[in-house]
Parts: C-alpha cells; structure tokens; sequence
C-alpha cells in the first residue's frame, strides 16, 4: 500500500508500506523521497517524520540534482542507439581476446549496476 503527499517546497513524497519494515526508512533518490514505514505504522507519523527532518531532505535532493543533471528524451534515445552498437561490437572484442564465452547481451538502462552475468551466460550492460 502505497499514498503519495505533495509537498511544496519537497516535492513528491511516497509513503509506502512494507511488510519487512520494521522502523520508518527515509531515502532520497533522483530528488525524490520515499518513506518505507511497517505495515502497521502511521502515514501521520511518516509526515512528521519527514518534516522533523526536512531541512536534511531538502540538502540531499539539491545535492542529487547537482550530481545526476537531467537527461532529456532525445539524448537518451541517442545514447540507446549508440550503446546498442557499439557496446555488443566491445564485449565480442573482449570475450575473443579473453577467452570467454557468452550466448546473448542486452543493453538496458538499470540504475545501480554497470553490468552483470546470468548462469546462463547471459550478459547484460547498462547505457
């Protein structure tokens, strides 16, 4: 279950219940916060969890703005397009002069891995 409070000078706020939570978690990711609270806690509690700490918030999404600029629509179908060319042309490149063998590769655009390996020899790359 999940409610979402719109705040002026913070912007979008997720409140959002979680069966493995035990305490009320705060996170700021790409300027937006999230609030993870048990199942049984109080959106209200969450609320003023968040503002009892709004100044702190307020510094890390200023901060994360400064560090992750936006990408507009156009450069990012752009950085697609090369990725997809030239990233599978590399990891053949690679795997011959290593000795490696894969059977397929994927180009995504995930958030916290550069790349990774399925047992199944599957490779997948990030933009």
């Amino acid at each position: 279950m999940q409610q979402i409070y719109e705040d002026k000078t913070l912007g979008e706020i997720v409140l959002r219940k979680n069966v493995r939570s035990r305490q009320y978690t705060l996170r700021v990711r790409a300027g937006k916060i999230t609030v993870s609270l048990p199942v049984y806690g109080s959106y209200k509690k969450a609320l003023d969890l968040v503002n009892e700490h709004r100044q702190v918030l307020l510094s890390k999404i200023e901060e994360t703005q400064q560090n992750c600029p936006a990408i507009s629509e156009e450069a990012l179908k752009e950085l697609r397009t090369r990725a997809s060319k030239y990233l599978p042309i590399r990891l053949r490149q690679l795997s011959d002069e290593h000795g490696l063998i894969y059977e397929s590769v994927r180009v995504s655009q995930s958030k916290s891995r550069w790349g990774s390996c399925s047992s199944k020899a599957s490779i997948n790359l990030s933009l």
